[in-house]
């Protein structure tokens, strides 16, 4: 935020599988995982609300989990950023259970259709919608429902690989479809990087009704980021080439 004088008012942070406490998961089970203490499972997530989440923000991230959502709009570029927790059900028992909370899921949206229905609108959660793992979205009317009210992208983090994808919606033309974008890993040890794949993060460009993606990434710990390749523009778009191209019209 001091790097690039970035107010917190603009930042979009959505919690993880690895922001919430096992500890605290198993503590609230008793009998074997039968029973839980339903108040104290929703600690799952004290002390990246409380230590990580307030000293950003100046308030906790909320225990409700009809509540954990963020509706970011950026008045100045007419986009509408909306975060989910997309591990608000898993726990130590759990691991792989992602999906998206019903309550977040309406609360967030409405305020979306009431006040930035005409903008460009971009979503963000944790787990990816397509992966080889347990860990994602097995539900997807969420996602269904994104491309219905007009959510041209989904950012998303977990698979560690950047390889986007389109998910269909209807007959899967241009218009009605939803970028899948994940990022690498920005900060993982070595141990936990997909074979082969090095450091990564996404610079995002957007104007002129198109949004361009661009990877960075180094290949060695401590080492300088740098360009995933050499941009330059795509002929036919929504390729690579330099980077990732797509037409909002």
């Amino acid at each position: 935020m001091q790097e690039f004088n970035v107010n917190a008012e603009h930042l979009v942070i959505v919690p993880g599988n690895h922001d919430l406490n096992w500890d605290v998961s198993r503590s609230a089970f008793f009998i074997m995982g039968m029973y839980k203490n339903a108040v104290r499972y929703k600690k799952r997530f004290q002390y990246f609300s409380e230590s990580f989440y307030k000293t950003i923000f100046g308030e906790a991230y909320p225990t409700e989990y009809e509540h954990q959502y963020r509706v970011v709009p950026l008045h100045d570029h007419r986009i509408v950023i909306v975060g989910l927790n997309s591990a608000w059900n898993i726990d130590h028992v759990a691991t792989s259970r992602a999906s998206i909370n019903p309550g977040a899921w309406a609360k967030s949206l409405q305020i979306v259709r009431e006040n930035y229905d005409d903008w460009t609108k971009i979503a963000v959660w944790h787990h990816p919608v397509y992966s080889d793992e347990e860990a994602r979205i097995k539900e997807t009317g969420p996602v269904d429902t994104l491309v219905h009210d007009g959510f041209r992208i989904l950012l998303h983090g977990h698979v560690h690989k950047d390889e986007p994808s389109i998910f269909p919606y209807g007959r899967g033309t241009a218009a009605r479809s939803l970028w899948l974008v994940p990022a690498g890993s920005f900060g993982a040890q070595s141990k936990d990087l997909p074979s082969a794949y090095p450091w990564h993060y996404n610079l995002i460009r957007i104007g002129d009704n198109r949004v361009k993606i661009f990877g960075r990434m180094r290949q060695k710990l401590h080492a300088p980021w740098k360009a995933v390749s050499d941009p330059r523009p795509s002929e036919e778009g929504g390729g690579f080439n330099g980077f990732w191209e797509i037409d909002l019209t």
